[in-house]
């Protein structure tokens, strides 16, 4: 089963609708660059893994050895910004606010320092959503056009 955040819009917490989603531990799965870069998650209940390394030293997102617990797969398409580390406890999501999508966008350089912020910029953060999560050290913030939960 697949559900969109769009949907969700107006919940101050919890946009993918999860139950209890603090108690899912959020992986990075993998990051596909090129025409709609794809970030994706997988969330599985339980607490937050840490990746396994290789044989060889290195550290892969295949190598993590996820447990049969309950687990979603959650798609951001379009991402623009990642800003966390590769695992976290917590798939408790919110939505950014248009004024944050807009001050981000300043940020990285996409909007010149002459616009101001307010209703009329408010439209050009439109073509983004801004998804949050807070935990005890620190907010993970994904800038991307959508984003999709799909069920195991």
């Amino acid at each position: 089963m697949s559900r969109h955040a769009g949907k969700f819009k107006r919940r101050e917490e919890n946009i993918f609708e999860l139950e209890n989603p603090e108690q899912y531990g959020c992986h990075v799965k993998s990051f596909t660059t090129g025409p709609g870069n794809t970030l994706k998650l997988v969330a599985v209940k339980g607490p937050a893994l840490e990746d396994q390394p290789s044989e060889n030293g290195f550290r892969s997102f295949d190598a993590i050895d996820f447990p049969p617990e309950p687990k979603v797969q959650l798609y951001f398409y379009s991402v623009a910004f990642f800003d966390g580390p590769i695992g976290w406890q917590s798939a408790n999501f919110r939505l950014g606010t248009a004024d944050q999508i807009l001050a981000l966008l300043k940020l990285l350089g996409h909007l010149p320092d002459t616009v101001k912020l307010g209703e009329p910029a408010a439209k050009l953060a439109d073509a983004f959503e801004l998804f949050l999560v807070s935990t005890p050290n620190y907010e993970i913030r994904i800038l991307a056009q959508d984003a999709v939960v799909k069920d195991e």
